[in-house]
């Protein structure tokens, strides 16, 4: 599977580990910042019953955007399931995307 391939060398533990390291380094304390992921397979159901119930992602276009975004994992995700003509992710801790 071409999305296993993208992000092989981006485990979960290296998402929480660098989530976690920055917001000591900047003490930020909130429990919103903490680190998570949701697997590829939850997303593409997701986009299957919006697909099926509302008749969505019928034709290409749109813009998908990912809010906590963390590494991009979501955003990667969104582009392989649909061709949106733009995906983005929405991230406050910067070292999750800038590694």
């Amino acid at each position: 599977m071409i999305y296993l391939d993208i992000v092989k060398n981006y485990p979960c533990s290296f998402g929480k580990v660098t989530s976690k390291k920055e917001r000591q380094t900047k003490n930020l304390c909130s429990q919103n910042l903490t680190y998570g992921e949701i697997v590829y397979s939850s997303i593409a159901e997701v986009f299957e019953f919006i697909k099926e119930e509302y008749g969505s992602f019928m034709k290409p276009g749109g813009t998908f955007i990912d809010l906590g975004s963390g590494i991009g994992k979501g955003v990667i995700t969104g582009a392989l399931l649909h061709e949106f003509e733009e995906c983005l992710g929405v991230e406050i801790l910067d070292d999750l995307y800038q590694k």
